[in-house]
């Protein structure tokens, strides 16, 4: 199945722990980006879940690329080795960007996402 394209957040952002995250102010609430367009579409999240980034980035706030999961399964997801990115190119050799405390990253989605800000 194929997702349509990333739709990146560019106002304001927090660091996460690992990540970036949007921020937006939704009625009179500071809220991370990418739930509120989840919100927007789909409703409010269900209390003991939590949103997935199907496609690896963090400031997408595309609906289509975030699914419902639990905290267990939103962690076996995160830390699961990829071999292909959301885009299709293969994460390894010379295309793998390996970071400190997570899996790879694709390094040319990387550094079009870098190139963005």
């Amino acid at each position: 199945m194929s997702i349509g394209p990333c739709v990146m957040y560019t106002g304001k952002a927090r660091r996460g722990s690992k990540n970036e995250y949007g921020v937006v102010r939704r009625q009179g609430r500071r809220r991370l980006a990418h739930q509120a367009a989840y919100e927007e579409i789909h409703g409010e999240i269900p209390a003991g879940h939590e949103l997935h980034h199907v496609c690896g980035e963090t400031l997408c706030v595309n609906p289509e690329h975030l699914v419902l999961t639990t905290p267990e399964e939103h962690r076996a997801r995160y830390h699961r080795r990829r071999t292909h990115c959301p885009h299709g190119h293969e994460i390894s050799g010379e295309n793998a960007y390996y970071y400190k405390d997570r899996a790879p990253d694709c390094r040319i989605c990387r550094r079009r996402r870098l190139s963005c800000r």
